[in-house]
């Protein structure tokens, strides 16, 4: 790929702050940034400033580029403002990287830590027999264009509603996997990513809010209010209606879409 004509590295720096430091979004950001701790509050917001993910002291003179990957055009910027490189990583994984005194470097610990999975791929790539074969096609169609069987398929989240659904997916990636007699663990990995957001209702919402749910009670462990608050946006009260959602448990929302979906009687 060859970075367009005419884009220069300030023009594709302009067009992408006007993506993440948008006017509009401030609002979005502060909150944002509200749950961070001050060193990785400066961190992010140097990220969304340059776009370059390096240890916070390192030099950004050589970077001097446009990423063809990222501009395809003169004036367009392809991703939302939201977008992290610390998405789709272990963080438990990365906060092990070693990195020296800078323990607080947010993007310091995943270019480490990227670089190394980089590092060991290729190694392994070096020594191993590997095919891709890529394919630009709907993934309903997969088994019209592959010959092979495989023991694992990923699909990601296509089995979410929004796209081919569980049962739809099975019915037709299954097949692309080998027969029991061949491989009898043969398996088929999936991610409902949307699931519990499209089938979390009113009534657990009024639940979930109630001084005796399992979310207050943890909350009240790490959070409990140590003014009156302010109004509904106060910056307390925000902390403590965000928190609720990752210190509660789904497992019954999951299972009651298990049992809508009938996934115990899906075939091994």
């Amino acid at each position: 790929m060859d970075v367009p004509d005419g884009l220069t590295i300030d023009k594709a720096n302009e067009v992408r702050k006007a993506v993440t430091l948008a006017r509009s979004r401030f609002d979005h950001r502060d909150r944002y940034y509200l749950f961070l701790s001050p060193s990785h509050r400066v961190a992010k917001q140097r990220f969304r400033q340059d776009g370059l993910l390096l240890p916070f002291g390192a030099r950004r003179s050589e970077h001097c580029e446009p990423n063809p990957t990222f501009f395809q055009s003169l004036d367009s910027w392809s991703m939302p403002d939201c977008v992290d490189p610390l998405c789709g990583w272990s963080l438990h994984e990365v906060d092990k990287t070693p990195i020296g005194l800078a323990t607080s470097d947010i993007y310091g610990k995943p270019f480490y830590y990227v670089r190394s999975m980089l590092e060991k791929f290729m190694d392994r790539m070096s020594k191993s027999t590997i095919a891709f074969q890529l394919l630009q096609v709907h993934a309903a169609t997969l088994p019209n264009h592959l010959d092979e069987s495989f023991d694992r398929i990923d699909v990601s989240n296509i089995s979410d509603s929004g796209y081919l659904g569980a049962h739809r997916t099975v019915a037709i990636v299954a097949l692309l996997l080998r027969a029991p007699p061949t491989n009898p663990h043969a398996t088929l990995i999936t991610w409902f990513m949307n699931l519990i957001d499209e089938n979390f209702t009113l009534q657990d919402q009024i639940t979930e809010w109630t001084l005796g749910s399992l979310s207050t009670k943890r909350l009240a462990n790490y959070l409990l209010p140590t003014r009156p608050n302010r109004g509904i946006i106060d910056p307390a009260l925000m902390k403590f209606a965000h928190a609720r959602h990752h210190l509660r448990e789904y497992d019954d929302i999951f299972g009651r879409c298990a049992d809508k979906l009938q996934l115990a009687r899906m075939p091994d």
